[in-house]
């Protein structure tokens, strides 16, 4: 941001003048809030009708693809949102991509320590926060390392955990379990020294069914069911149902997993 800019948040989003070359209106509105409005939500269709346009692209994909060893190049970070495209490319839109990684400065060499999880070579009390996020299912024995960050935590440092209760099987051959219930850390993390203060449920169990409702109608069409436009009938009406009727929530029945906040002894 420049020095000789005065600070300036837009009206309607957070983009501020930490972006130096933000444009605000007459009633302060930013420029990134007219290009989604204007050229952006137009576009974005999140209903049937993009799923459709969508399914459109990747059949016309599909047949260019005809006769090579892929149809498609996806750029593959290891985070979140590239690793969902893949799932979304290969398993949903029945496509045959080829995967690549760049160096955009998230390396292993630009990382301070790489190692074992079970034995990271840094000193007993070493640091005041320890964020372990949807990692544990892919450790055999995901306890032992709890055990590790106990030793590596100062006295009241914190813990964040997150690990999934519902998912299904991914990084294979290193999926090793799932099913972290609200138990799981409560005995597990107070017979490892530490109290837990914060423990809440991503999700429910009716959020579970729903995204399983539109996975199976997903598949559907992506391997051009006969009777997709019935099952999508059916997980419209299943989410609806879902959506309505709150009882069937039940977090604590199901849900994707749990956000664990715990203290060091």
């Amino acid at each position: 941001m420049s020095k000789n800019r005065p600070y300036q948040i837009c009206t309607k989003t957070i983009m501020d003048t930490s972006d130096p070359n933000i444009v605000f209106d007459e009633k302060g509105i930013s420029d990134y809030y007219h290009n989604f409005h204007e050229n952006i939500l137009p576009n974005w269709h999140t209903d049937e009708k993009g799923f459709t346009e969508l399914m459109q692209v990747a059949d016309k994909i599909k047949k260019e693809g005809i006769g090579k060893d892929f149809d498609c190049i996806i750029g593959l970070s290891g985070g979140l949102d590239s690793s969902y495209v893949a799932y979304v490319a290969k398993e949903i839109l029945g496509l045959r991509p080829l995967l690549f990684h760049v160096d955009a400065g998230w390396n292993t060499d630009k990382i301070d320590v790489v190692s074992d999880i079970l034995k990271i070579p840094c000193p007993d009390a070493s640091f005041d926060i320890i964020l372990c996020s949807e990692v544990l299912e892919h450790v055999p024995e995901p306890t032992h390392a709890i055990l590790e960050f106990s030793r590596l935590l100062k006295p009241n440092g914190l813990l964040i955990l997150t690990a999934p209760f519902a998912s299904f099987l991914h990084m294979a051959p290193y999926h090793f379990s799932t099913g972290f219930t609200r138990y799981w850390y409560e005995h597990h993390l107070a017979i490892r020294g530490f109290s837990i203060t914060v423990l809440e449920p991503n999700g429910s169990w009716s959020s579970v069914l729903m995204q399983e409702l539109q996975r199976l109608s997903g598949l559907a069409r992506a391997n051009k069911s006969l009777y997709w436009p019935f099952i999508f009938l059916y997980t419209y009406l299943g989410c609806t149902y879902l959506r309505l009727h709150k009882y069937l929530a039940q977090p604590d029945f199901a849900c994707f997993g749990f956000h664990c906040v715990a203290v060091k002894l």
